[in-house]
């Protein structure tokens, strides 16, 4: 799993397929949902399930998303 965060969005990348997500307001770490999707990263940890995928385990590394003009 790829998770590549740029503000307020982020886009997961899992299986070839590519989610895109907005930051939501929670309690529980940072969390981005979609109508089909949600990715919970809490410290070193990550959860992101959608309606074909479900991935729990450690985050080992998160990629800025270019930016463009």
């Amino acid at each position: 799993m790829i998770v590549e965060r740029s503000g307020d969005t982020a886009h997961v990348t899992l299986a070839g397929r590519t989610y895109p997500l907005k930051w939501k307001q929670s309690s529980i770490g940072d969390k981005f949902i979609s109508p089909t999707a949600a990715l919970i990263i809490d410290g070193g940890s990550a959860i992101f399930v959608s309606e074909d995928q479900l991935s729990l385990g450690p985050c080992t590394k998160t990629l800025p998303i270019a930016a463009t003009e």
